[in-house]
């Protein structure tokens, strides 16, 4: 699998149907993201990094496709900050609560 088409993969993994949709959600250029996901425009390892946070995919899968495509939560440093706030900001029932919630909302997403 080339970059563009893990970029794609990654982008559908995230539950954005279409590059215009991503692309409104985070702000980007829709023609940017477009030929970035058809292979028609190279990016940079900025753009890469980037395109991994939102779509909350591997950098080192992304770029060479090898590993996981999903991040490791115990590397992850966003993953890893997500846990520790979790952790420290709610007690058990609002913890309990907020995994409903979750669960619920990865449900809905299919």
């Amino acid at each position: 699998m080339s970059l563009h088409e893990r970029l794609r993969e990654a982008r559908k993994a995230a539950g954005f149907s279409t590059a215009k949709e991503a692309a409104e959600a985070f702000g980007w250029n829709k023609n940017t993201v477009t030929s970035n996901e058809n292979g028609n425009r190279t990016f940079s390892r900025e753009a890469a990094e980037r395109y991994a946070r939102a779509y909350h995919v591997d950098l080192g899968w992304l770029l060479t496709g090898k590993g996981s495509m999903k991040p490791d939560p115990s590397t992850d440093p966003e993953s890893a900050e997500v846990f520790e706030i979790y952790k420290a900001i709610l007690n058990k029932r609002e913890r309990e609560a907020w995994l409903n919630m979750g669960r619920a909302l990865k449900e809905d997403k299919g």
